[in-house]
């Protein structure tokens, strides 16, 4: 059974001889008991007495109880767990002289329990005062281990003793309470304060609980005592409760039941409350060396005194905000922070989340930039861009190249032992203008600040031979003029070919000699072109195209004069 379903155990004490234990017990009871039931002890003389536990019919996995004893007459001096079944306890076994009670409260690991005359705590009590004094169990309880937290408490039994030979201890047997039917342990829940293990900014916390057919009274208490008793009074058969404005810390709110067989366990329902923002916050820079060092470091104390500090927030310039946990040390670190001034927003939040905010700033010194010797201002495009420069020995130097308004593009590279770096641009340069810059970075991520822009001019190799050779230009400019002279002779002759061609048609004289003059005048244009196309070759070779015409017009001339 896990540690959240334990709940409270009121206890009867029964004082037993250590040897005997009840006869009249059945043994399908599950009961809580005192061994010695009785006795008689002298003034100022110490005696012992244990609570046990029987449980023979079914397996039990926890205990608890309050017993009472008349502080007037006994007091304790010691408790001991020596020989418990118990594995774990929900809260060490305590005592107070001054109200007359002993309170204890334990689980046991699975298997649980089963069985009788099983140990829980001893109490070493001392007698001050002569007179008779009987312990009772005010509340208690027995759980099954059955994975529901059953209680299955029927009865517990107290003791009777006879202090400094002054009283007499009745004769009757020892008191013992029956249980006919065991009361549930209220199962409270809260709106406001659901879980137990956290803190809250709200002091006025609502509590929720259901009411059992069988129950007659509820008793409820808020205190800041663990094991706090709401008394023997009923509050009335209330559901719900809320509790206004009130102070910071940790509370119990505690609840029994009432049913005709008497008073039920009760439980403490934990509830903490801190309102208040943290009392202090102070945030000191760790002196650096080397002011280059990329990474700052601060020592970051807070306190509070209500539910403590549970981390911080922290912010450097605009950045994301990142969370981070004091490993104890109480140092924070930052990450590497680039040349120049940076500023430091610290918020230190509590358990409940209230916070306190600090600022700090720090200032980190660049590296020395690098220093570009030697590049080219102009460049064909079919060249590898080359630029030389000094820095510090072995350090990544990194550049880049940016063309017009396009995102720039990086290279890295490292400078050698004497500091001196050459970049070989591995990528083909467009025509247009570049602008180039670099910076440095060493091994603990310390940079440079970036060096000024230098302006590279790169030119299209292929209009740059056009304008370096001007002969071949004028070549094809008169190549083009001699082109269009033919277009336009070309074009006037087929005019005036088409002419004559037109008036013979007309005038129905496609005769012989029309034929004969046509072919005279295609033979004269063809000789003509044939003519120009051999002067155009004495300046610069025929293509293979010019010759293919050529050649056809060579086969059209052969054609006409058959």
């Amino acid at each position: 059974m896990s540690k959240t379903k334990i709940l409270v155990i009121p206890v009867i004490i029964a004082l037993f001889s250590s040897w005997l234990l009840p006869l009249n017990c059945q043994a399908t009871d599950a009961f809580l008991f005192l061994n010695p039931s009785s006795g008689s002890y002298s003034l100022g003389e110490s005696f012992t007495v244990s609570v046990y536990v029987n449980s023979t019919a079914q397996s039990m996995n926890a205990a608890s109880g309050i017993i009472s004893f008349p502080h007037d007459i006994l007091e304790v001096t010691t408790l001991s767990k020596n020989g418990s079944i118990i594995s774990i306890w929900v809260q060490e076994p305590s005592f107070s002289n001054g109200l007359g009670t002993v309170y204890f409260e334990g689980i046991i690991l699975n298997p649980g329990f089963i069985g009788s005359g099983g140990k829980i705590i001893t109490i070493n009590f001392k007698v001050k005062e002569a007179g008779g004094a009987s312990l009772t169990f005010s509340s208690g309880s027995i759980l099954a281990n059955d994975g529901q937290g059953t209680n299955i408490l029927s009865s517990m039994t107290g003791a009777n003793f006879n202090l400094g030979g002054d009283a007499i201890v009745p004769t009757a047997q020892a008191a013992s309470t029956t249980i006919s039917k065991a009361l549930a342990t209220p199962n409270v829940t809260s709106s406001t304060h659901p879980d137990q293990n956290k803190w809250y900014t709200n002091n006025n916390p609502t509590f929720e609980w259901s009411l059992p057919s069988e129950v007659t009274g509820v008793s409820i208490l808020p205190s800041q005592k663990a094991d706090a008793n709401p008394g023997p009074v009923s509050d009335g058969l209330i559901q719900s409760v809320i509790y206004n404005n009130l102070k910071d810390g940790t509370w119990y709110f505690n609840i029994k039941f009432r049913s005709s067989a008497g008073w039920g366990p009760i439980t403490h329902f934990r509830f903490q409350i801190d309102t208040q923002n943290p009392d202090s916050l102070e945030i000191t820079e760790v002196k650096r060396e080397d002011l280059t060092n990329p990474v700052a470091e601060f020592k970051i104390e807070a306190s509070d005194k209500a539910s403590g500090i549970d981390h911080y927030e922290i912010q450097i310039d605009e950045s994301t905000i990142i969370n981070w946990q004091d490993d104890g040390s109480q140092l924070y670190h930052s990450p590497i922070l680039g040349p120049g001034e940076h500023q430091f927003t610290i918020k230190a939040l509590d358990k409940a989340g209230n916070f306190l905010i600090k600022t700090a700033s720090v200032n980190i010194e660049p590296l020395k930039s690098p220093m570009i010797i030697d590049f080219p201002r102009e460049l064909l495009s079919n060249e590898k861009l080359i630029i030389k420069g000094s820095t510090y020995p072995n350090i990544q130097v990194t550049f880049w190249i940016q063309h017009k308004n396009y995102p720039p593009r990086t290279q890295i590279i490292t400078s050698d032992v004497e500091g001196n770096f050459v970049l070989t641009y591995d990528k083909k340069l467009k025509s247009g203008k570049y602008r180039v810059w670099a910076i440095v970075t060493d091994g603990r991520g310390a940079r440079s600040e970036a060096t000024e822009k230098i302006l590279i001019n790169v030119k299209s190799a292929f209009l740059l031979n056009i304008t370096t050779w001007p002969t071949d230009f004028i070549i094809i400019l008169i190549i083009l003029l001699i082109i269009i002279i033919l277009l336009i002779i070309y074009l006037a002759d087929n005019q005036r070919h088409l002419k004559y061609y037109r008036s013979c048609i007309i005038n129905n004289k496609i005769n012989k000699k029309c034929i004969e003059r046509t072919k005279y005048f295609l033979q004269s244009d063809l000789e003509q072109k044939f003519g120009i196309l051999n002067k155009a070759s004495l300046n610069k070779p025929l293509t293979k195209k010019e010759i293919k015409n050529i050649n056809e017009l060579i086969k059209k001339y052969n054609g006409i004069k058959k």
